[in-house]
């Protein structure tokens, strides 16, 4: 019955639209933009949501899953569901900003003490969204906005101060590669070489391609700032 309703051409497809779902009772954002072909997510927590559960030995590591984490879905269908979670670094999870503290697994499952979090939007393709972060021991504090301007994704932090003697560090990105594919990487607009830590001072953009638009990413800087990339494997 399935093989003969996917045969029949007399059946419209369903037109992929462009949609923003601000799910701000779980404190979760969701922007797909169909002219594009992407979707942007990213997952809070405030002081009505934990920031993540531990239980029944699962999800040890889940720590900094709620911290503001940014999710990118573009062509590379199977980034998220070909073993992300069993190698992506926990303490580097893109669009957050963690401390170096070391952590023990299931540690600092904690609520936010602010409910200043959440996301309006304006039609389909506009969004604000904000989060007045504290971290799970308060040894962090950050204000960090998102602004969802149809084919770009703002991102914004201000009064970021910690007292952690590790330090702390703002992850940009930390993508898992299709294996076969050659990867290109430019930074302020020069072919870097990841194999080894590149570290800049004042870094204004960066470019990851395999040669297809769709699971290329770019970001742009808005003030120069000091970065490291390296490719892990």
């Amino acid at each position: 019955m399935v093989n003969k309703l996917l045969a029949d051409n007399q059946i419209p497809a369903e037109v992929d639209k462009d949609y923003i779902a601000a799910f701000n009772n779980m404190d979760k954002f969701v922007y797909r933009s169909a002219q594009e072909g992407f979707t942007f997510a990213l997952s809070m927590y405030s002081s009505k949501t934990q920031n993540y559960e531990d239980m029944n030995n699962e999800n040890r590591k889940g720590w900094y899953t709620a911290d503001g984490m940014v999710y990118l879905y573009n062509d590379d269908l199977s980034h998220y569901s070909n073993h992300y979670w069993a190698t992506v670094d926990p303490y580097r999870l893109p669009g957050t900003t963690t401390t170096k503290d070391k952590r023990e697994d299931g540690s600092g499952e904690v609520t936010l003490a602010s409910d200043f979090v959440g996301a309006s939007q304006l039609g389909n393709r506009l969004a604000t969204i904000a989060m007045n972060f504290n971290n799970w021991n308060n040894s962090l504090t950050a204000r960090k906005a998102w602004i969802v301007l149809g084919n770009k994704i703002v991102f914004l932090g201000t009064d970021i101060q910690h007292q952690s003697a590790q330090g702390a560090v703002t992850t940009i990105e930390n993508r898992k590669l299709l294996t076969g594919e050659k990867y290109s990487y430019y930074i302020n607009g020069q072919p870097v070489d990841l194999s080894k830590e590149v570290v800049t001072d004042k870094t204004q953009s960066f470019y990851m391609t395999n040669g297809k638009d769709n699971q290329s990413i770019g970001y742009v800087f808005l003030n120069q700032l000091p970065t490291y990339a390296k490719l892990d494997q």
